[in-house]
């Protein structure tokens, strides 16, 4: 005797009726943004160590206003997973400090301060070998 299993039916508008859905589903897309923008920079790298002449056509090509809107899309998608993942943070990790857990804007802040820093040093790190 076999059993029929249970199939839930899902529409495929299903995260258009939440904004909590919404969001989520705009966060998951963005690493489609972020991939396309990996996926050029790879491009430059194999342009950079075929010739001179392959590494000053891709140059070329980052001026196309696809590639410029790719750029700023992938940024502001960037931007919205570092925000949206700092926001996670406190929910992820609970530091205890005492009887009781540090509070969220603490780590939130400390998160920023780290990536400024990194930032910052890997700002100067190219300043430095450029």
């Amino acid at each position: 005797m076999s059993r029929k299993p249970f199939k839930r039916e899902m529409p495929n508008d299903w995260f258009t009726k939440n904004s909590y859905y919404r969001r989520y589903m705009v966060r998951e897309f963005s690493c489609v943004l972020i991939g396309l923008y990996v996926i050029n920079l790879m491009a430059g790298i194999v342009a950079l160590a075929s010739s001179p002449i392959h590494w000053g056509l891709w140059v070329a090509s980052q001026y196309n206003p696809v590639m410029i809107l790719v750029a700023i899309a992938s940024l502001v998608a960037g931007i919205w997973h570092t925000v949206t993942w700092f926001q996670t943070m406190p929910k992820v990790i609970k530091i205890l400090q005492g009887d009781h857990f540090m509070p969220a804007k603490t780590i939130i802040t400390g998160c920023y301060i780290l990536l400024a820093a990194v930032s910052l040093a890997l700002l100067l790190l190219v300043a430095i070998f450029a």
